[in-house]
């Protein structure tokens, strides 16, 4: 499976960095994931809501979401790479 992400919007405060959209094979895609960094390192909220479950407490349930650790890694490196190069770009400004 080919993962691509691209970035939709940078944050320059807080801990959420970035939105994405990754998009699989070119022929589907995940919008409006966030990319956050809250210091114990980055990591991707797929869309979805906090519910509480039977216990009455919080939880994150996502409407879509990879079925193994290994694919939930490569959603997160193809988020990186596209939030550093988009980073990079703007670092570097306009070509003159």
């Amino acid at each position: 499976m080919r993962i691509k992400a691209r970035i939709k919007r940078s944050y320059s405060e807080g801990s959420e960095k970035a939105r994405a959209d990754i998009i699989l094979d070119d022929v589907f895609v995940i919008q409006d994931v966030k990319l956050i960094d809250n210091g114990k390192g980055p990591f991707i909220l797929l869309p979805g809501e906090d519910r509480k479950n039977h216990e009455g407490n919080r939880k994150r349930y996502e409407y879509a979401h990879p079925l193994n650790a290994e694919t939930r890694k490569a959603f997160l490196e193809a988020v990186l790479d596209a939030y550093e190069q988009t980073n990079a770009e703007n670092l570097s400004g306009p070509a003159v």
